[in-house]
């Protein structure tokens, strides 16, 4: 392999037309974050053409000097059939969307291209009950890997633990505090174990869950436009 050329397995995030017969691939790789990739003639009919999709994993090789590489090589590793179902299909493309969103070109982060590909596996397997679960996990680990901390089991102080039954409002930065369980962003502290562990138990942790992780992509990626969000309501 040349000083240019690079190799990493990797998930297509979006796919654009370049050309007339071209498309450049953004892709989550293993050793170096996001790549975009120009494929030649992709768009033509062949291999290329029907294979190079989201939801699945490449060994790829690429290579060049400049911002936007050129692929030369892949193989297929792993096959997600999200496509296969409306409900996963979307779940997927909201992932997606977060991940490119957030992940800075060139910047490798193997713990995120683990998140994704666990989530992946899990999404493809799991009970429809278990999504919901599934794409908190995964926003509030995203939201640690991008360096965000958040402790959900102990209020602000740093050493009270959270209480099941207690209505709890957040402040970016300070933490948990307890507030009136009218207030419109309240959540309780069984929602917080919940959304520490993926196991939820009722339908109220779940939306509190949802508004909450909700609440800290809004802030932190505060220009973010997640179009796939249309789709859940």
């Amino acid at each position: 392999m040349n000083r240019y050329q690079s190799e990493s397995d990797g998930f297509i995030l979006h796919r654009r037309n370049y050309g007339e017969t071209s498309k450049i691939i953004s892709v989550l790789t293993q050793a170096y974050g996001r790549v975009d990739i120009l494929c030649k003639g992709c768009r033509s009919s062949g291999r290329k053409n029907r294979i190079l999709e989201p939801f699945r994993c490449y060994n790829l090789r690429w290579s060049g000097r400049s911002g936007l590489k050129t692929l030369r090589q892949y193989d297929e590793m792993a096959i997600y059939p999200l496509s296969s179902e409306q409900q996963r299909l979307y779940c997927g493309l909201y992932l997606n969307e977060l991940l490119l969103s957030i992940i800075r070109v060139n910047e490798a982060e193997p713990r995120l291209f683990a998140l994704y590909d666990t989530a992946l596996a899990e999404l493809t397997h799991c009970d429809k009950e278990h999504i919901a679960p599934l794409l908190r996990l995964f926003e509030i680990n995203l939201i640690r890997l991008m360096g965000y901390g958040v402790e959900l089991t102990v209020e602000r102080d740093g050493k009270t633990p959270v209480e099941d039954d207690t209505a709890y409002a957040f402040t970016v930065e300070q933490g948990f505090y307890r507030c009136d369980i009218e207030q419109n962003t309240a959540i309780h502290g069984d929602t917080l174990v919940a959304l520490t562990s993926g196991r939820f138990s009722n339908e109220r942790q779940l939306r509190e869950a949802k508004r909450f992780t909700r609440s800290l992509i809004n802030y932190y990626l505060p220009n973010c436009s997640i179009q796939s969000r249309k789709l859940f309501g």
